[in-house]
C-alpha cells in the first residue's frame, strides 16, 4: 500500500522542485561550457544581450549594435542567444520541456534573411511546419516595417523629421542595425542580412 510520500504522484510537489533544480542546473552548466568554448568577446556580448533580456522581464526589447558588435553578433552567437533564452524559459514551472527545445533554420522570404526558429525536436524534423513558422515571421517582419514606414511620413508631415532627400536628414547608413531579441523564451529570429539590417525574434509561445 503506498504510504503518504507517494500520493504526490510523479507531478507533486517533489517532482516539480526536481525539475527545477534540473532546469537550473542546465543553464548553469550550458554558460559555463559556453564561457570556456566561445570567443571571449562573443562570450561578453551574448551575456550582455542575455542580461538586457532578463532585466526586460522577458519582453520584446530592441538594442543596436554596431562596429566590433556586429561582425562578433554571428550566427552561431544568435543561435545560442535563441538556446539560453530556451533554458532560462525551462525555469518557469510547468515549462520545463522548454530546455528541450532545439534551433531550427527556417531560410529566407521576402522581408527577412537567414531566420531562425527554437522548436520542438519533432517540429525541427517538420519542413512544411518550419515553412508555415517562416511565412508567419515575415509577414510580421513586413507588417512592422510598413508601420515603422507609415510612422516617419507622419513625422516628416508633422516636421519632426526632415524631408526624404534632405541634405540636413541624418544618414541613415551611420545607423547601426537594430536588434530584436526575444520575448518569453522562446524563439524566432530574422537573420542579420534582412534588407532594412534588422534582426527579429520572437519568443516561444509569443505571436
Amino acid at each position: 500500500m503506498p504510504g503518504p510520500g507517494d500520493l504526490e504522484g510523479a507531478d507533486g510537489p517533489g517532482e516539480a522542485v526536481r525539475r527545477q533544480e534540473l532546469a537550473r542546473a542546465q543553464l548553469a552548466l550550458y554558460i559555463e561550457t559556453l564561457q570556456v568554448t566561445m570567443d571571449p568577446p562573443q562570450y561578453e556580448l551574448l551575456m550582455d544581450v542575455i542580461r538586457m533580456y532578463v532585466e526586460a522581464g522577458g519582453g520584446r526589447i530592441r538594442i543596436r549594435i554596431d562596429g566590433e558588435e556586429r561582425e562578433l553578433f554571428t550566427r552561431e552567437v544568435q543561435k545560442e542567444l535563441l538556446t539560453l533564452i530556451g533554458l532560462l524559459g525551462a525555469l518557469e514551472p510547468g515549462h520545463e520541456d522548454r530546455g528541450d527545445l532545439v534551433v531550427a533554420e527556417l531560410g529566407d522570404g521576402e522581408h527577412i534573411k537567414g531566420a531562425m526558429s527554437l522548436v520542438p525536436v519533432a517540429k525541427a524534423e517538420n519542413p512544411e511546419e518550419l515553412l508555415r513558422m517562416r511565412e508567419q515571421l515575415d509577414t510580421a517582419a513586413g507588417r512592422r516595417r510598413a508601420d515603422t514606414a507609415e510612422l516617419e511620413a507622419i513625422a516628416r508631415v508633422s516636421g519632426m523629421l526632415p524631408e526624404a532627400g534632405s541634405a540636413d536628414r541624418p544618414d541613415s547608413g551611420q545607423d547601426a542595425p537594430a536588434q530584436d531579441v526575444p520575448a518569453r523564451g522562446a524563439a524566432e529570429a530574422g537573420g542579420p542580412g534582412e534588407p532594412d539590417g534588422t534582426t527579429g525574434a520572437g519568443g516561444p509561445g509569443a505571436g
